[in-house]
């Protein structure tokens, strides 16, 4: 069987994903899937869409949180920061993750080196911010995870 082929225009395009450049982002929960690790871990996996800036607007970020005891501060933190109020947060907590889907939040973006090649890294998880007072590539304009919880 043959088919009669298709024609492609290449032009402008890269040879990877290109990372999001470091800095804060307003984003919206897209995706929420819990799941095991490599190690056989319980885990949860956000896709987020980005919301601002504008010039990044529909982009990808990804965020994943371990829910093994020692790891439990991490994911108090992105709670917090995705809307739960802390207080609801002590003792036995069932949580429905579905529910934090078109939830939106802030969220800072840095880069590692993976196989030689720079990827993006979502580092922390802040109450959605007003576009205005994103700033590209600054530390420290939300509260740290454990500011959060502290």
């Amino acid at each position: 069987m043959t088919t009669g082929g298709t024609s492609l225009d290449f032009t402008d395009v890269g040879e990877g994903f290109e990372p999001l450049p470091i800095g804060w982002y307003n984003a919206r929960v897209s995706e929420v899937a819990e799941g095991v690790s490599k190690n056989n871990n319980a885990k949860v996996d956000f896709t987020f869409d980005i919301l601002a800036p504008a010039a990044n607007k529909n982009r990808k970020a990804w965020f994943t949180l371990s829910l093994l005891p020692q790891s439990l501060w991490r994911v108090k933190a992105a709670l917090i920061a995705l809307g739960i109020p802390k207080g609801d947060l002590s003792g036995q907590v069932d949580i429905n993750w579905d529910s934090f889907l078109g939830i939106e939040c802030s969220l800072r973006i840095s880069h590692e080196v993976f196989e030689d090649k720079p990827r993006q890294r979502t580092d922390e998880l802040a109450p959605f911010k007003d576009a205005d007072s994103l700033v590209s590539g600054a530390s420290g304009k939300a509260a740290s995870f454990r500011e959060m919880v502290t």
